[in-house]
């Protein structure tokens, strides 16, 4: 009879071991959408809690599948964010965002050091293919829009950001605050994002060291400090001898003419249709894509990943076009019919009728007519006017 007790009890706890591992598998799985976070089948994140479950395995691996918006409760709310890792828990893994977009991050963490959706990342970390949209970060030291301080091997490629990033100390980027080490790269990457800090602050890296690279990449939003600024990078320590000379800065709207990395260039050579010895050797096949209508990020380049949906072009018809008289010129008024759901009309002028010498638009308007002076009574000049419908993308 004991016996019989005894290997009931067994039995009993057999099944409680069983039903307790089974209870920690589920709530593991629970945390992502799938995955096992190998390298061969990454934790899958849809939603911003499965982002935030990411500082809970900091050397698995990830793969983004959906985009996630951060600007709703409770991600947008008190301090906002909490960057992932820090100084003594860093982020070893890779996370793959997949083409997608995190939308509206905010954090409002003034007196934190590494600030970013990413705090700290090294041994051979790897951020990629990720773009963050309507950022607006504020840190003290080491503040990157995606990443606080990448060290030891990690890397950051094919991500961009837009938005705000702030730092009250030193150390201040769009995208990377301190790329620290040899081979800790930042490759194929833009921000658009305006930057303001004390020290070392840059319009994509605040401080690049010892041999850290960055390549093929480019920065465009306004840069404002204390000392030590520039376009692209505020600062550069060991840079190597032979550093890459294809990434560039907007001179204009940084208002920045020095940078300690890249090359600096006008708008109209950075935006499409580009100037040629701007963007060199970039890869507009694979890694990047132009923005020819200036619709989707302004005319400068787009990631590959980043698939607009061209806008629709409809030739609206003109009704008249007509010679007025005044004391001071001569001008010319177009009218045309409007079109339903139009965003804008662009209207070029040209000395032929052929579509592939309109070459730039004059003027870009919202209304159904446009005046301008006679140019060049002696020639004719052909006038025309499209209507660009965007699609959402």
């Amino acid at each position: 009879m004991k016996m019989k007790i005894i290997s009931i009890r067994k039995c009993f706890r057999v099944t409680v071991v069983t039903l307790l591992m089974t209870i920690i598998c589920a709530l593991s799985y629970a945390q992502f959408a799938g995955g096992q976070g190998t390298e061969e089948d990454p934790w899958q994140v849809s939603r911003a809690a499965h982002l935030n479950a990411v500082r809970d395995h900091m050397d698995a691996h990830f793969i983004q599948i959906e985009d996630i918006d951060l600007g709703n409760a409770p991600w947008n709310q008190g301090e906002g964010w909490d960057p992932i890792g820090h100084a003594g828990s860093n982020f070893s893994g890779v996370y793959d965002g997949n083409g997608h977009i995190i939308n509206g991050l905010f954090i409002d963490r003034p007196n934190l050091d590494y600030v970013g959706l990413f705090a700290f990342s090294r041994y051979d970390a790897v951020i990629k293919n990720l773009g963050l949209t309507n950022i607006n970060v504020t840190g003290n030291n080491w503040v990157g829009g995606l990443l606080g301080r990448n060290l030891s091997q990690s890397k950051v490629i094919n991500c961009f950001t837009t938005g705000s990033v702030v730092g009250h100390g030193e150390r201040i980027g769009g995208i990377v605050g301190y790329n620290q080490n040899r081979d800790s790269n930042v490759v194929n990457c833009y921000s658009r994002a305006s930057v303001t800090g004390g020290t070392q602050v840059g319009g994509l890296v605040g401080h690049n060291r010892n041999n850290a690279a960055i390549t093929g990449s480019y920065s465009s939003g306004r840069v404002n400090g204390d000392g030590e600024l520039g376009g692209l990078a505020g600062f550069t320590q060991d840079w190597g001898d032979d550093p890459p000379d294809n990434n560039y800065w907007d001179v204009e709207t940084s208002d920045q003419e020095g940078s300690a990395v890249g090359i600096g260039r006008q708008t109209r050579q950075m935006i499409h249709p580009y100037d040629d010895e701007t963007y060199v050797g970039w890869d507009f096949e694979e890694l990047w894509d132009h923005d020819p209508t200036h619709q989707n990020n302004d005319g400068y380049p787009v990631l590959y990943y980043q698939d607009f949906e061209p806008p629709v072009i409809i030739d609206p018809p003109v009704v008249a076009i007509e010679i007025t008289t005044t004391e001071d010129t001569d001008n010319v008024l177009i009218t045309w019919q409007a079109v339903e759901d139009a965003n804008s009309y662009k209207i070029y002028v040209s000395d032929t009728p052929d579509v592939e010498d309109w070459g730039e638009p004059v003027a870009i308007t919202e209304y159904t007519q446009f005046v301008t002076p006679v140019q060049d009574e002696d020639r004719a000049k052909f006038y025309h006017v499209t209507a660009s419908i965007e699609e959402a993308p």
